[in-house]
């Protein structure tokens, strides 16, 4: 099972061109090598803009959208953990850190739409908690050394603490 917390979906089609697939199909190759394929992944934050086959594609699994999480957060955790706790088996986590605010990645001063808080990503990652968390990846951080960047560097420090606590099993 694979829970992807991102912003895109990344269901795009891949098409055989030889090279590595691009991100936008990334979700895609991931669900055509696991048993079930989109039926065992479960995609949290989702905003970005996708097309129709996207679209369609993502009604055969759960998505949960980011504004989604943050107008109606506890029954969206809620929701989280039931489907995550029904699924008696090892779970991988992906993290985008596009799903979260502008304002804790400091690459833009609007926030977009649909986007999570830190606060409630922390929350969304602690309602996974009892799962059976066997890996996990952070990516989308390009931390930079300049003062105003340190912000973004330590936010993906307490992130990247709290899914170390998931694979170890901590419940506190």
């Amino acid at each position: 099972y694979v829970v992807r917390i991102s912003r895109q979906l990344d269901l795009a089609d891949v098409t055989p061109s030889g090279g590595a697939p691009n991100r936008q199909c990334s979700s895609r190759v991931i669900s055509d090598g696991i048993d079930g394929g989109l039926s065992s992944m479960m995609f949290l934050g989702c905003a970005g803009r996708s097309g129709l086959e996207q679209a369609e594609l993502a009604r055969s699994t759960t998505c949960v959208s980011g504004y989604s999480m943050e107008t109606d957060t506890e029954h969206v955790l809620n929701s989280i953990r039931e489907k995550t706790m029904a699924h008696a088996g090892p779970i991988y986590l992906s993290l985008d850190a596009d799903v979260l605010d502008r304002r804790h990645l400091n690459t833009s001063p609007r926030r977009r739409a649909g986007q999570v808080s830190l606060t409630h990503l922390i929350e969304l990652l602690r309602a996974l908690r009892g799962a059976e968390i066997i890996g996990a990846h952070l990516s989308g951080f390009i931390p930079g050394l300049a003062t105003t960047q340190w912000d973004a560097t330590e936010c993906a420090v307490v992130i990247a603490e709290e899914m170390a606590s998931l694979m170890q099993g901590e419940t506190v």
